[in-house]
């Protein structure tokens, strides 16, 4: 829930691209490169007196790119983060070397006054309003596939099961061993218990180890629907000033993964592979937070009362999203907007109203993943749409890392629906 600061600090290469010069190039457009079209197979179309029509991306259209080295040649865009429409690639045979980086960041969110839906202050058990929001440090990975001509941002995730027990002022549990007093994870207000760690009370409660996660926990089953979210984005990363414009064949597709790895009572895990984030997995949560999960989320009825949600949802997606720098795209109860949309600790809601629709961060969106769509169910069967939209946008951290490690200006262009 929780300025964007630049840190990839592995491949540095020098200030051009590895251009290759052979016509037997990968096809542009797709993760997996085509085979080269054979002259035989083109269709004998004929336009006026006889000439064929030559498919725009074939090395022998008149648009053809045979010297991408020589690109860039038009100046820089004005705002690189602004998404533009792509149209069908031409041919071009660029290259670029494979790599792995390390890259960190900061998200781009900040501290408000709180508010409810209704826009009357949101009070503490005080009767103070509420400051939401901050920012966190995050870190991912980038790696590039030479060959697919992929981007894939990988997310590994050290996922520790713990529960959440009620404690007397003395700090020891209620109950005996069998009857302890489990208790759903809410962040409003035990975020202390997973800051202190676990054995160390805080307001009545204490987190505790658990052995192994509960059914509803399957890390196979969350990666798939973490990744089918996040992939919807229907958008490349397309060099900027290319000569070709929204046609230019140098694109790079992204992919985001995420790597979940059961760590019982904290163990090393992952084969001496960077973990990027550590989550706490409690049986319950009532409101989870780019710290803490639940197993189990839960529900409230019309009368105030908690009940298990019996559905598979979003909220793991919606988190991931965070660990690849997301804001928030809604502001009740403390979400983590988008900093554009703070102004001396309130919030701007004239420019929330002035953004809707664009390809900016949102500071509201029922439909997005890192909005209100993420309480929505995951569909049941794989080969459906996801429930929770993610926007060309999405990609701009991406975007911002992968131009500092390539020494070039990359915009995103998204597919058109």
């Amino acid at each position: 829930m929780f300025p964007f600061h630049v840190a990839c600090d592995a491949w540095r290469g020098n200030n051009s691209f590895a251009w290759a010069t052979s016509p037997k190039a990968e096809a542009a457009q797709g993760i997996v490169p085509a085979a080269p079209v054979s002259r035989a197979s083109i269709p004998e179309k004929t336009q006026g007196k006889g000439v064929p029509v030559i498919p725009a991306d074939s090395p022998d259209a008149p648009d053809a790119d045979h010297h991408p080295e020589q690109e860039p040649t038009l100046p820089a865009s004005r705002d690189l983060s602004v998404p533009i429409r792509l149209e069908k690639g031409v041919y071009c045979n660029w290259r670029m070397p494979g790599f792995v980086s390390e890259c960190s960041d900061v998200t781009e969110t900040g501290s408000y006054a709180a508010l409810k839906p209704n826009k009357t202050p949101w009070l503490d058990r005080e009767m103070n309003q509420r400051t939401a929001g901050s920012t966190f440090p995050t870190a991912f990975e980038l790696s590039y596939d030479e060959r697919a001509k992929c981007l894939y941002a990988t997310v590994r995730v050290k996922i520790i099961p713990v529960d959440l027990i009620r404690v007397d002022t003395t700090g020891n549990a209620r109950g005996n061993e069998t009857l302890k007093q489990s208790v759903p994870y809410d962040t409003t207000i035990h975020y202390p218990c997973v800051f202190n760690g676990v054995g160390k009370p805080s307001r009545g409660y204490v987190m505790e180890h658990r052995d192994e996660t509960g059914p509803r926990f399957n890390v196979e089953t969350k990666k798939r629907q973490v990744e089918a979210v996040l992939n919807g984005h229907r958008s490349k990363l397309i060099l900027d000033g290319c000569s070709k414009g929204s046609s230019c064949g140098c694109r790079v597709s992204v992919l985001f993964q995420v790597e979940f790895f059961v760590s019982v009572r904290g163990a090393e895990v992952g084969n001496g592979k960077k973990m990027h984030k550590t989550i706490h997995l409690f049986p319950r949560a009532q409101r989870a937070d780019a710290g803490a999960w639940g197993e189990i989320g839960m529900l409230p009825d019309k009368d105030g009362a908690w009940t298990d949600d019996l559905r598979d949802t979003n909220v793991v997606a919606h988190e991931c999203g965070h660990l690849f720098n997301f804001p928030d795209e809604y502001w009740a109860y403390g979400g983590w907007v988008h900093r554009m949309y703070i102004d001396d600790g309130q919030l701007n809601f004239n420019l929330g109203d002035a953004n809707r629709g664009k390809e900016v961060w949102q500071i509201s969106a029922a439909a997005n993943i890192m909005g209100a769509a993420c309480n929505n169910p995951v569909p049941d069967a794989r080969n459906v749409a996801p429930s929770a939209s993610v926007h060309p946008y999405y990609l701009e951290y991406i975007r911002r890392h992968f131009s500092e490690l390539t020494h070039k200006n990359w915009k995103v262009g998204y597919v058109a629906e």
